[in-house]
């Protein structure tokens, strides 16, 4: 008994997923989704914040152009690394008390940034990821047990970029002019602050992720590693073309205004695609849809490669923020059907950052200084490998 899970009993329901066998799955209030999804929002927000905030730490003379590439790969391994290790040395029990000292962990890693430079800068914000990557598992460890994992993705992933939307607004037009990157730090220390305030809300404990017919402890089956791995090379192509958007635009010789208009429209689509994503849900076929979106993008890469005009260069833009955020909810879903034990949707993060971390290392090796398209030409393969990947997956799993 001893392995049994601790269960709020108004907050785990027993559903029947696709004709497998029973397994307990959470069904939160609104406060426990609001404090887990908080703490994931938190963990990924430095994605959005990283150019703003180690720019200016350049322009103070805090971090050299080469400690900027070190300290953001830094972070973003250490949030991969983070969430999976959560989940391999962690149960999902006393979450309220791990989520509490993870967010202040956070937070204080930012405090200690204000009084760094250099090498401790790299080090405070690999410890702040290494916290992050436990606040995502958190985050995903509720989503991956709901009924409707893509749409509460879906949701997640929207509601996380209008977020890093309004906080890289408010720090580079109120905060930084005024104070510099310690006052981004201290905002983002506060923010940290509250997650792990907010954390006292979430659920305690989740129900462990082993169907009946399963061996617990036993190793992930081949069909969800090779999903993980086509999650792996997906975020490896996005994240290797848009590393290099500003390089394109300046290849294209177009102005750093259509640039920087490129970035807004990006975003702008990026949640449009997660609002498209949740409004779908699981209607539509799985693999057509996962497809559609590698087609998709590949038109979206071609086009950023050769746009002959700046209404072009945007429309390619548009087109690559919708597919990055439509088409991770269904990777999800993906991850569910091949594997209902739902340990491999736990591992999401980790591949999702991880891969995130590798593309741009990849395409560093391939650009050169007057050529960024090596860089794009990575990201149509991967899209393609990407697809290749998840229908051997699910063929497999069938």
């Amino acid at each position: 008994m001893a392995d049994l899970p601790l269960r709020d009993s108004a907050a785990i329901e027993v559903s029947e997923m696709e004709g497998r066998e029973d397994m307990a799955l959470v069904r939160p209030k609104p406060l426990q989704a609001f404090a887990a999804l908080y703490g994931g929002a938190i963990a990924l927000l430095i994605t959005g914040l990283q150019p703003l905030v180690l720019g200016q730490l350049e322009q103070e003379g805090r971090l050299t152009a080469s400690e900027i590439g070190l300290t953001a790969m830094a972070e973003l391994l250490m949030v991969g690394i983070g969430a999976a290790v959560a989940g391999w040395i962690f149960k999902p029990r006393y979450l309220r008390m791990i989520g509490g000292a993870a967010g202040m962990v956070h937070a204080l890693a930012s405090v200690a940034a204000m009084a760094a430079s250099g090498l401790e800068i790299v080090i405070s914000r690999a410890i702040a990821g290494l916290a992050a990557g436990i606040l995502l598992w958190i985050a995903m460890g509720m989503i991956a047990r709901t009924s409707q994992p893509e749409r509460w993705s879906g949701s997640f992933l929207t509601g996380e970029t209008l977020f890093q939307l309004i906080v890289v607004t408010t720090l580079s037009t109120l905060v930084v002019p005024r104070f510099g990157a310690n006052g981004a730090l201290a905002g983002m220390a506060v923010l940290s602050a509250m997650a792990a305030l907010f954390s006292s809300l979430n659920l305690d404990n989740y129900p462990l992720l082993v169907p009946q017919h399963a061996i617990p402890g036993s190793r992930l089956p081949m069909e969800p590693l090779i999903a993980l791995l086509g999650v792996f090379v997906f975020l490896a192509a996005m994240s290797a073309t848009w590393v290099y958007l500003d390089q394109l635009g300046a290849q294209l010789n177009l102005p750093a205004t259509v640039v920087g208009t490129a970035m807004s429209v990006f975003l702008a689509f990026q949640v449009a695609g997660g609002a498209s994503a949740t409004w779908l849900g699981s209607r539509p076929p799985l693999l057509p849809v996962l497809g559609g979106a590698s087609l998709l993008g590949i038109l979206g890469f071609f086009i950023l490669a050769y746009a002959p005009s700046p209404g072009a260069f945007l429309a390619g833009a548009a087109i690559f923020g919708f597919v990055w955020l439509f088409a991770l909810p269904y990777q999800l879903l993906l991850l569910v059907k091949v594997d209902d034990s739902r340990r491999a949707a736990l591992q999401l993060p980790a591949a999702q950052l991880l891969g995130s971390a590798g593309g741009p290392l990849l395409a560093s090796f391939l650009v050169g200084d007057v050529d960024a398209r090596p860089a794009v030409f990575l990201g149509m393969a991967g899209l393609g490998v990407t697809f290749f990947l998840f229908a051997w997956s699910q063929r497999r799993a069938a």
